[in-house]
């Protein structure tokens, strides 16, 4: 008969080391996709104020096609024209870098990329929030999140959570 005490203690210590190597590249890929995200941010930045000089033109469109080929030819395949729009639009959308700094580190690219194609600035700082985790807890997390998220702010995500599309939205949220 075998020692099951002996295994039980085998197990157990085999899954802790599984568990811990785990959360190591859990946060090693999570520190990646934040610094992705930054250098997307500041690549979109660079080209809006250098190259567009805050101005949508169609020598733009020129300009951005020959960047990503010139990435593209350097770089590989992740630099597309449709890449760098995603990089403009992150840096129009969110032109503060203090709060995308906060955004970047809580949230994959996938979910700001969500966020920043959402046109109606409202419903955005709603999402923003709720993605976050923020717009239950705002009264106890206020001094961590002053860049963020105002009390404004709040109150229009509780107006619009309490509209018939935010009563959706929470219903599937629930759900």
């Amino acid at each position: 008969m075998k020692n099951t005490s002996v295994d039980h203690a085998s197990v157990l210590v085999d899954i802790r080391q599984l568990i811990e190597h785990a959360r190591q590249r859990a946060a090693a890929a999570a520190a990646v996709n934040a610094e992705l995200a930054l250098l997307y941010w500041q690549i979109g930045r660079r080209i809006q104020i250098e190259v567009l000089q805050r101005q949508r033109a169609e020598y733009g469109k020129q300009i951005i096609a020959t960047l990503a080929q010139q990435l593209t030819a350097d770089y590989g395949k992740g630099w597309s024209e449709k890449q760098l729009r995603h990089c403009l639009r992150v840096a129009e959308t969110f032109t503060d870098e203090i709060i995308f700094s906060t955004v970047r580190r809580e949230l994959s690219w996938s979910h700001i990329k969500t966020l920043m194609y959402l046109n109606d600035s409202l419903k955005r700082d709603f999402y923003l929030l709720d993605f976050l985790g923020l717009r239950d807890s705002y009264a106890e997390k206020r001094e961590l999140i002053p860049f963020v998220v105002s009390r404004e702010l709040v109150e229009r995500s509780n107006a619009l959570l309490s509209s018939s599309e935010g009563h959706e939205w929470n219903q599937r949220r629930v759900a």
